[in-house]
């Protein structure tokens, strides 16, 4: 086995409707995960991992490993304790990289570093505590070569009231300033236009996106969740401990 060792959680007794469930192949997997949730998978939802016996599974952008076995299935969070890395945050990591590299920058908010040296892509929400607590680092972070491109992510939903907040800073004639009057605080006069933020919204739920800020570094890892400045820059190798 590739893996140390597989941590697995919730296990279930499958008798549902009297299916037999024996091997644990592929589409036996399949089937027992579907006598679950009510609803088909697509085939692409199941798919073996490098570990035998045991299944990645997709449920609308959430990532499961699973094991069957004599009608048990075992379903959850899955570690390498090897590298002391989550399986299933890896593999959404690497949705939500995959993500921002099909967005161009020409339609994010970006914030420059005078002396530019790496730059981080920030799945944002106006409304949420932390992006604004983030927002504030912005100059600390530009100050120290880190470039901030901002990418809307309105966790409340398209046509929500943070979905038009997001939408006017996008629309408004200086949309970096927007942006730090908005994330203060402030309440900007309503804007339409031609944007991009339902695009990156949904770039955002199909790479899995889960909260916001969601950041994603120029080398394709992805850190979800605040990090103060001085943090961020230690970890990405642009301040010493």
């Amino acid at each position: 086995m590739k893996y140390a060792t597989i941590a697995l959680a919730i296990l279930i007794t499958l008798t549902a409707n009297s299916i037999a469930f024996a091997d644990g192949s592929r589409d036996e997997v399949k089937v027992a995960i579907e006598s679950l949730i009510g609803s088909e998978l697509p085939d692409a939802a199941v798919v073996e991992s490098a570990t035998d016996g045991v299944y990645v599974i997709d449920i609308s952008g959430t990532i499961y490993h699973a094991v069957l076995k004599d009608s048990v299935l075992l379903i959850g969070e899955a570690f390498d304790l090897v590298r002391g890395v989550s399986l299933n945050e890896e593999i959404s990591n690497r949705g939500i990289s995959a993500a921002v590299s099909d967005l161009s920058s020409e339609n994010m908010i970006i914030f420059a570093a005078n002396d530019k040296k790496r730059h981080v892509t920030v799945f944002t929400d106006i409304d949420c505590s932390y992006c604004r607590r983030f927002h504030q680092e912005v100059p600390t972070l530009n100050d120290a070569g880190l470039e901030v491109r901002y990418v809307a992510y309105p966790r409340a939903g398209i046509g929500s009231s943070s979905y038009d907040k997001i939408v006017t800073v996008w629309c408004s004639d200086n949309p970096q300033q927007a942006m730090t009057r908005s994330k203060a605080g402030e309440v900007l006069p309503a804007l339409t236009c031609t944007n991009p933020v339902a695009d990156h919204y949904q770039a955002g739920v199909d790479g899995g996106v889960r909260g916001t800020p969601t950041l994603v570094l120029d080398d394709g890892s992805v850190i979800g969740g605040f990090l103060p400045a001085n943090d961020l820059l230690v970890r990405i190798g642009l301040k010493d401990s």
